[in-house]
């Protein structure tokens, strides 16, 4: 492994890439939600510490500002 490749990584160019894709676009309160975690090595070796998973959801306010809260976050690794 080159140091050029490892400098390159170390600010993001090259690194592994973590894709979360989820069955749909949106749910409702109390619905299951299916997805699947794609990992893709990058240019270098990297160690993956963990992986977490945030469920946040996204509603408007009485006040009808945007308003974005997270609700739970499951470890998927440890």
């Amino acid at each position: 492994m080159s140091i050029f490749k490892r400098m390159l990584s170390s600010v993001g160019v090259g690194n592994v890439t973590i894709d979360t894709q989820l069955e749909y676009d949106s749910y409702e309160a109390g619905s299951k939600v299916n997805g699947r975690i794609l990992i893709t090595g990058g240019g270098v070796a990297q160690k993956i510490r963990f992986i977490d998973i945030i469920l946040m959801t996204k509603f408007r306010d009485s006040d009808g500002n945007h308003v974005t809260f997270e609700l739970e976050k499951y470890p998927i690794t440890d």
